[in-house]
């Protein structure tokens, strides 16, 4: 709505909040077994394991830090107490990147969710299609010009 001085009182058209992702369209009806025999990808499997990919890496990434806590005491009392105050902290920069990496797939996925809502909400679905007499034709000799700013 504008105001008489031509000013809105409102956001623009299409600024409204962001698009909510309780479930993305890329998750559908099918079971999890279903999904992943998908040969056409009409259904993706990486929104529904992705928790269980983060907290296997996490374990994984435990696993091998005991391990070379083992292994440091078994070398050397100085080896192990290194693996033993330096390894968590190594372990966390591992978790972190595997974190970083999970997230960026989801990125993925919700950008392809928020182009898929877009197009369900007529952005490029319902808009009219031209016909080639509604578009002026131009020469192709005649190049653009820009009008002059005298």
């Amino acid at each position: 709505m504008s105001s008489p001085t031509g000013t809105s009182s409102g956001p623009p058209p299409g600024f409204g909040p962001a698009p909510q992702h309780p479930d993305l369209p890329s998750t559908s009806t099918k079971g999890f077994l279903a999904g992943l025999f998908d040969f056409g990808f009409t259904t993706f499997v990486t929104p529904r394991v992705i928790k269980f990919v983060y907290v296997l890496a996490a374990i994984i990434i435990a696993i091998i830090w005991l391990f070379y806590v083992i292994v440091g005491f078994s070398v050397s009392a100085i080896d192990g107490l290194l693996v033993l105050i330096i390894g968590p902290i190594v372990a966390l920069l591992w978790l972190l990147l595997c974190r970083i990496a999970l997230e960026l797939t989801m990125v993925f996925f919700r950008i392809g969710a928020d182009i898929h809502t877009l197009r369900d909400r007529n952005d490029f679905g319902n808009r009219r299609a031209l016909s080639s007499e509604e578009i002026p034709a131009r020469p192709l000799s005649q190049p653009e010009v820009p009008p002059d700013e005298h």
